[in-house]
């Protein structure tokens, strides 16, 4: 695993150090954790597909969770934590999600929270695995240095083209699974050669992940984390 670093410019509206991580998909998550002992970050960004809940069937499913709380709960001993969910947590239970606060960790879904820190004020915010105008129009109205987690890149394009976003986190592609010259091979979502797979689009920001949900092997697509530099 490796992690990557990005700096990203304010103005000098916010200077901290986020590090950002997206699909986990509850594995075991001891090396992401010694990345963020090392990289100390001041707050922690979850870009979802923490947990397994697409299927109805998996919504209050425990097996394999524990690794995701366990993730959470150790993350929060490190750094204040926010965590959107992605497309494999939309139907996540109630009673999950309460354990997920319970670890420490802030959960948006369709929310946002203001932050205060010393070098800074700033808003995150989460859209939901199904957008809500009604949030997004609330955080158009914020006038804070603004970022928001939206796990699937590509509605982060079609979607929230026009939302008043200062950072768009996202994850999902996992990198085009297989990259060659450059690029990936294919995303969910977006197809053969995806456009959105790795790296920073503008004001559009795409981890590859750090982990499969398939078989399918990961080639010259390491899985890895984000550190990222507010100036």
């Amino acid at each position: 695993m490796i992690n990557r670093n990005y700096s990203v410019y304010t103005g000098g509206r916010l200077r901290m150090k986020a590090f950002f991580v997206s699909d986990i998909h509850e594995t075991d998550p001891t090396e992401i954790l010694a990345n963020i002992k090392l990289e100390s970050p001041d707050v922690i960004f979850v870009g979802g597909d923490l947990m397994e809940a697409k299927k109805p069937h998996l919504a209050d499913k425990v097996t394999g969770s524990e690794e995701a709380y366990r993730f959470l709960f150790s993350a929060s001993q490190l750094a204040p934590v926010y965590y959107g969910l992605g497309n494999h947590e939309t139907h996540l239970s109630e009673a999950k999600k309460e354990r997920a606060r319970l670890s420490g960790a802030v959960l948006l879904e369709n929310a946002m929270t203001e932050v205060h820190t010393t070098s800074g004020v700033f808003t995150i915010g989460a859209v939901g695995p199904l957008t809500n105008a009604d949030f997004l129009r609330e955080f158009d109205r914020v006038n804070t240095y603004k970022i928001l987690i939206c796990h699937e890149p590509e509605r982060a394009v079609r979607e929230l083209a026009d939302v008043k976003a200062d950072l768009i986190l996202s994850g999902h592609a996992h990198g085009g699974q297989w990259r060659f010259f450059g690029r990936g091979v294919y995303a969910p979502g977006q197809g053969i050669f995806p456009k959105y797979t790795h790296g920073l689009y503008g004001r559009l920001l795409v981890s590859s992940g750090v982990a499969n949900h398939v078989r399918v092997p990961r080639i010259n697509n390491p899985p890895e984390t984000v550190t990222i530099t507010f100036l």
